[in-house]
């Protein structure tokens, strides 16, 4: 059974957790600060991969309220590694959870619709909705 996973950045910080949820077969992950580096979120990104590996499990609920960052660099790695890695996996449903004021809700949307048509992709402004979505999917 797949382990959570918790990644400091090089100030010692928190910005990232990822965690299955095992009695809803989800896996769920946080960004929480300010992440100004690229290859910590690189190295997040790719742990999600992992987790769906490992656990087989086909849905994510991503919480990115809490987490801001340099995202244009970070946002064109995701548009090719990251979705090639995530094509590998049995992703079926992916729930990102967004601040109202933030900017990464349109973003991610077109990376996912642009690049996965076989992925359910929904943005959420609420955790507990997001939730509800994916048990539902």
């Amino acid at each position: 059974m797949s382990s959570s996973i918790t990644l400091k950045d090089t100030s010692g910080h928190t910005f990232f957790s990822c965690i299955p949820i095992h009695e809803r077969g989800i896996i769920k992950c946080t960004w929480t600060g300010n992440l100004m580096e690229i290859t910590p979120a690189k190295e997040a990104a790719l742990s999600i991969v992992r987790q769906l590996e490992e656990t087989g499990y086909t849905k994510v609920i991503d919480d990115n309220r809490l987490g801001s960052g340099p995202w244009p660099d970070f946002m064109d790695w995701l548009r090719t590694d990251w979705i090639n890695a995530l094509l590998k996996t049995n992703l079926k449903s992916y729930a990102h959870v967004v601040s109202t004021d933030t900017s990464a809700k349109q973003p991610a949307y077109e990376i996912f619709n642009q690049t996965i048509k076989n992925v359910d992709f929904v943005t959420f402004g609420s955790y507990d909705m997001a939730l509800n979505w994916l048990e539902e999917n």
